[in-house]
């Protein structure tokens, strides 16, 4: 009896070490498989978020009002965002202009025609997933317009964040976003992103040319009328011109003559139109909001004696028949300057969602920022009514 109690036990011990010997070879292919499973899961997870992240994106641009806060604002600082307030499911967005693999731009609001890239990236504990579509965005008017400023073709004028007929030089650290800077000339200096300053020298577009300054003068001025300026109080004449001293509003200012016109300093003028057969000055801390003030002559934007100008112009169109000069570091958002002669900056400019185009070269001392954005053809007849933009989204790819 005891020797088959012994004989159990010693038959039970072998079992015994026989099963931990087989779980012992099992155990690390149940962890793995464990392990791949959830490593598959999460990349499809991942992939979801980087998918969440893209469609926000893409759904973004069909709104009305849109913005573009919570996109990556620069390379290399990804403003991630969760989901399922789970830090370990996020994603971050990118968009970029010309290809995937372009600079970063932040769309104005509301996004401007054009090619955007959306390239989002999800990740999920270690699993890490990307996406990217492409985001066409075509303006269709119903009227109005001008010929040679079509704003999504490369070989435009108006697709660039500063065009020059001739050449471009950057004297100073000026940062350029949204869009390269193109120019028939040389392109010289400059601290801003490579892609900026490199883009127009290895593609060598042929650009149209912008259109003459008298197209540009009998779109502004259809269905305006003189005003009589002589019983105005706000204009009274000096030995030197025009001068505009009081604030305005709502009102058309043209002068047939050659005689200097001057926006006096302090003076806010909003909604105004003033065409000056002559030279136009722009004096200091003067405020400019919806405004179209054209020059038969040349257009000096002044400093206070070396001094910042102090000059906000916004929402408005400049133009210069001859060169054009500002100093003194001013301020332009969501403006159109166009410049037939040469154009010089001083003191840097800060251009905030606009364009600069120029027929001769353009010359930017002293730093300063430069940032596209705004629509030509709103700033002439015709080209705001009936303005519809179409968006065309390619197909999803994972990259």
């Amino acid at each position: 009896m005891n020797n088959q109690k012994g004989f159990a036990l010693i038959a039970a011990l072998g079992i015994m070490v026989i099963g931990s010997l087989m779980l012992a070879a099992i155990f690390p292919l149940v962890t793995n498989g464990l392990i791949m499973s959830v490593g598959n899961t999460d990349r499809v997870a991942a992939q979801y978020a980087a998918e969440a992240g893209a469609k926000r994106a893409v759904a973004m641009f069909y709104r009305d009002v849109q913005n573009w806060s919570w996109l990556d604002q620069s390379e290399g600082s990804p403003n991630w965002h969760n989901l399922n307030d789970s830090v370990n499911e996020r994603y971050h967005v990118k968009i970029a202009l010309i290809s995937k693999d372009g600079a970063i731009v932040v769309p104005v609001a509301p996004a401007v025609a054009g090619e955007y890239f959306v390239i989002s990236t999800g990740q999920v504990n270690d699993a890490v997933a990307r996406v990217s579509a492409k985001v066409t965005i075509e303006s269709n008017h119903s009227g109005g317009g001008i010929e040679g400023l079509d704003q999504i073709d490369h070989n435009s004028p108006a697709y660039y964040t500063v065009y020059a007929g001739g050449a471009i030089t950057f004297n100073g650290n000026v940062a350029v976003n949204g869009r390269p800077v193109g120019a028939e000339g040389a392109i010289v200096g400059g601290n801003g992103p490579p892609m900026f300053l490199s883009y127009v020298r290895d593609n060598n577009p042929q650009f149209k040319s912008i259109p003459p300054y008298s197209t540009l003068l009998s779109n502004v001025v259809k269905n305006e009328t003189v005003v009589n300026f002589d019983h105005n109080s706000s204009i009274y004449k000096k030995n030197k011109g025009y001068e505009i001293t009081s604030s305005d509003s709502n009102k058309t200012y043209i002068f047939k003559t050659n005689d200097m016109v001057i926006i006096n300093k302090n003076t806010n003028l909003n909604n105004i139109t003033i065409i000056a057969g002559g030279a136009l000055e722009i004096e200091q801390n003067a405020n400019l909001s919806n405004c179209r003030v054209l020059s038969g002559a040349e257009v000096r934007i002044k400093d206070n004696n070396g001094k910042n100008g102090g000059q906000n112009i916004n929402n408005s169109l400049i133009v210069s028949a001859g060169s054009m000069t500002a100093s003194g570091g001013p301020g332009f958002a969501n403006s159109i300057i166009f410049c037939y002669g040469s154009f010089t900056a001083n003191g840097g400019t800060n251009l905030n969602q606009g364009r600069i185009i120029v027929a001769g070269s353009a010359a930017f001392n002293g730093g300063g920022n430069l940032n596209y954005g705004g629509n030509i053809n709103a700033f002439f007849s015709g080209g705001g009514d009936g303005e519809e933009s179409s968006i065309t989204i390619s197909t999803w790819e994972s990259i």
